[in-house]
């Protein structure tokens, strides 16, 4: 089946769409909190970025999505800098779900939805910052698929207000599928869901990624990220300080320097063959 979200630029598999090479950057009396750091995300990939509180994992994907400027360094998305691209020509090749919204407004939750759209939209042509006075047959596909996908179509009407911590998880990852980007960054995308719609929201970056898209995603957990990512990057004191598939990282050796001993570290069988990893917080750990 072809995901009704294709790629809408050409991409070749495994093609690097987001590198970042060197990146420094400091807020005033925090100078070092990213260190150098260097990544890349491919074409058809999705990869975990995780680390421990204050490790810069927030402060990097701003800047990876154009929103803060490195102190040094560079990221480039579709082979061109990122800090050189208008709003709206970042956000039709980055789609971002961020952790929450500082203010969430008074509007439906569909509006919200069709707010991802924006970037595809010609200029004066809104009239407001959420509703387009002109929409196409492929803005209505992208907001009906992506409320589909996200089981998120019956709560159109609804104000977004009244949706639980959760619900507006699911809101927000609907706005930046309905955004149709080719690279797609998400931050901490299940931190308010119940272990089914968990599941779910993870099996679905997956989807985008095998649909040809770059998909990076920050959690904090690693079993989730075992099970779907292709690549798991560890970040700790502002540096990349491992990185490789979920069998290389989950390891012992690689996270108990940084989050203690007071892990248990196993693997399980898939049904498809081979193992894998999974890593529990374990206070009785001998």
């Amino acid at each position: 089946m072809v995901s009704p979200f294709a790629v809408q630029v050409p991409a070749a598999a495994g093609s690097e769409l987001l590198v970042a090479r060197d990146v420094a950057f400091g807020y005033g009396s925090e100078p070092d909190v990213l260190q150098g750091v260097s990544l890349s995300v491919r074409a058809g990939e999705m990869l975990a970025l995780f680390g421990p509180n204050g490790a810069g994992k927030s402060t990097l994907l701003r800047i990876l999505g154009g929103l803060l400027v490195p102190q040094r360094g560079e990221v480039r998305v579709l082979g061109q800098a990122v800090g050189a691209l208008a709003s709206t020509e970042r956000a039709r090749a980055i789609a971002r779900m961020p952790q929450g919204l500082d203010a969430w407004p008074d509007m439906r939750v569909g509006d919200l939805i069709w707010s991802g759209r924006y970037c595809h939209q010609p200029k004066r042509s809104w009239r407001n910052a959420f509703l387009p006075t002109q929409v196409t047959r492929a803005d209505a596909q992208a907001v009906e698929h992506a409320m589909q996908a996200t089981d998120t179509f019956s709560w159109r009407e609804r104000s977004v207000r009244e949706l639980s911590g959760g619900e507006r998880e699911r809101v927000l990852l609907a706005r930046a599928l309905a955004q149709d980007s080719p690279v797609l960054l998400a931050d901490e995308p299940t931190r308010s869901l119940d272990p089914g719609h968990q599941l779910e929201a993870f099996g679905l970056l997956r989807e985008q990624a095998q649909a040809g898209r770059a998909v990076l995603v920050v959690t904090h957990d690693w079993n989730l990220a075992s099970q779907f990512a292709d690549r798991l990057v560890c970040l700790a004191q502002g540096r990349v300080v491992a990185e490789g598939t979920p069998g290389e990282v989950l390891r012992a050796k690689v996270l108990e320097p940084i989050y203690g001993a007071h892990l248990f570290f196993g693997d399980l069988p898939r049904s498809a063959g081979g193992s894998t990893p999974f890593v529990l917080p374990w206070q009785d750990r001998e």
